[in-house]
């Protein structure tokens, strides 16, 4: 004990020491359950001594037995040091698995080990500093998997930020989802969530970073909490799977599909009677393919769930499409959406129906607004087709059509220069303020009898609408066409 209570000393370790030992100073005893006989803390550096003697006389009480207790209770940053007077020849085969499986350290002082006494502290610093190092990874990367919502996409999200790399759940390659794809690399580590696919279903880990085993073994408790999040998330779609086919069916064109795909949703009650709308989700900036929406409706949907549980999402016609309770928060859901997804939306919503043969023109109606609401910059924003206005008959004609309209009625307004953009600006504050001038000054910032002179010279090249009531609506008429077609921004 005098040896060993050196090591401690020179490591800077408080030793714990069963009372069947001689005690030191500064030795603190355990009771006959392992626990410290004094009420003490336990510090996070403790040199703990077992009396392999002791425990081999009593055959109800095996050394690993004795070790794997301490080593449970007083874990994580604590070395165990199993050794007695005279030691063992072997280490007994139990008591290493035990000491690894609580996340201890082991000293083993055997035959022909040295009596070093600085060496031995080296050593037991060196192998308390790897322990320390590496254990805190755990809770840390369990408390970031736990930290919010338990949802797939979101989860896998927050791991991948975490982790600097892509996360995703594959079918032993194919990836059915994923997050962070960006940050993917070179080093991969998989882990098998479950059997009941044909192929099996793994968490992928792909980093551009080496994979360290800290890194490795913190993943083992956070692949439980994947393989748990998808088991339900594969639930949830299935149960979800007969509404989605059969509102496939009822938005597509074959009529008599249509029709079957109604007498089944009645008979099955899919679509109860109730209020809804239809919304449909395009990228506002960007083109994506199949997959992509595919990918952008998995990270939608625990947004639209949480919004209404009764919703339907599916991707159709080049968008992810939803079906809605008529009362849900839209603006609170584009909120969800807006930090779910990584690119901006565009969101067109319909008007309200209340039975399913009416959505299919709910869905036209969506369609026409989320491309409007496109057109017109409505990044992130609902864009409701009720709203619309005459943009939604406007919006009807072929674009040649709209596009020589515009040419014939605003002429060089039309243009792409400073001075047609600013006579459009003009244009939208004069039809804001409902043609008052003094109105119309103040919110171009500019005197009275400046805007007068401003609208003569926009007459005279135009042709004079203030004082003709048609005119005025066709000259207003072609300043929103132009606003829909056109990609360049003036200021509305």
């Amino acid at each position: 004990m005098s040896r060993l209570a050196r090591i401690a000393a020179e490591a800077d370790l408080v030793v714990l020491a069963p009372s069947s030992l001689p005690p030191p100073s500064a030795v603190h005893l355990l009771d006959a359950e392992g626990r410290p006989a004094r009420a003490e803390r336990i510090p996070p550096a403790a040199l703990v001594v077992l009396d392999r003697t002791a425990a081999a006389r009593d055959t109800a009480q095996p050394l690993d037995l004795v070790v794997g207790r301490v080593a449970h209770r007083l874990r994580p940053a604590v070395i165990v040091v199993a050794s007695v007077e005279p030691p063992p020849r072997t280490l007994p085969a139990g008591v290493a698995s035990v000491v690894c499986e609580a996340g201890c350290g082991l000293l083993w002082t055997g035959p022909g080990a040295t009596t070093d006494v600085a060496a031995l502290a080296t050593r037991m610093r060196t192998t308390l500093a790897a322990e320390t190092e590496r254990r805190p990874a755990d809770p840390e990367l369990v408390a970031a998997a736990l930290d919010g919502d338990l949802d797939l996409a979101p989860l896998l999200e927050r791991l991948a930020v975490r982790l600097d790399a892509c996360v995703a759940v594959t079918d032993r390659g194919t990836t059915v989802l994923e997050a962070g794809a960006d940050r993917g690399g070179p080093h991969e580590v998989r882990y098998e969530l479950d059997h009941a696919t044909a192929r099996g279903t793994e968490l992928a880990v792909d980093r551009r970073e080496p994979i360290d085993d800290c890194v490795r073994d913190a993943l083992v408790p956070v692949a439980r909490i994947v393989s748990l999040s998808w088991r339900v998330h594969r639930a949830d779609r299935e149960a979800a799977e007969p509404a989605r086919a059969q509102l496939a069916l009822i938005l597509g064109d074959d009529l008599q599909a249509r029709e079957a795909a109604l007498r089944r949703s009645r008979r099955l009650q899919l679509f109860p009677r109730r209020r809804m709308v239809v919304a449909v989700i395009e990228p506002f900036a960007q083109s994506v393919g199949p997959t992509g929406l595919r990918r952008l409706a998995a990270q939608l949907e625990p947004a639209a769930t949480r919004a209404d549980p009764r919703s339907t999402m599916l991707v159709w016609d080049g968008g992810v499409v939803l079906l809605l309770d008529a009362v849900t928060d839209l603006d609170a859901l584009v909120r969800g959406f807006r930090r779910a997804a990584s690119l901006p939306l565009s969101t067109g919503v319909s008007r309200v129906v209340s039975d399913a043969r009416s959505l299919p023109g709910a869905h036209r109606e969506a369609a026409r607004a989320a491309t409007i609401g496109r057109r017109l910059g409505a990044a992130n924003d609902v864009t409701r087709y009720e709203q619309l206005g005459m943009l939604r008959l406007l919006y009807q004609l072929p674009e040649h059509e709209r596009r020589a309209f515009v040419a014939e009625t605003l002429g060089p307004v039309a243009g792409d220069d400073a001075e047609a953009a600013e006579s459009r600006r003009l244009l939208r504050a004069l039809r804001a303020a409902q043609g008052n001038l003094a109105d119309a000054a103040r919110r171009l910032f500019v005197h009275r009898n400046t805007l007068r002179q401003r609208l003569t010279k926009l007459e005279s090249a135009i042709g004079p609408f203030l004082d003709q009531p048609d005119r005025q609506l066709a000259v207003y008429a072609a300043l929103e066409l132009h606003r829909l077609d056109d990609d360049r921004s003036d200021g509305g």
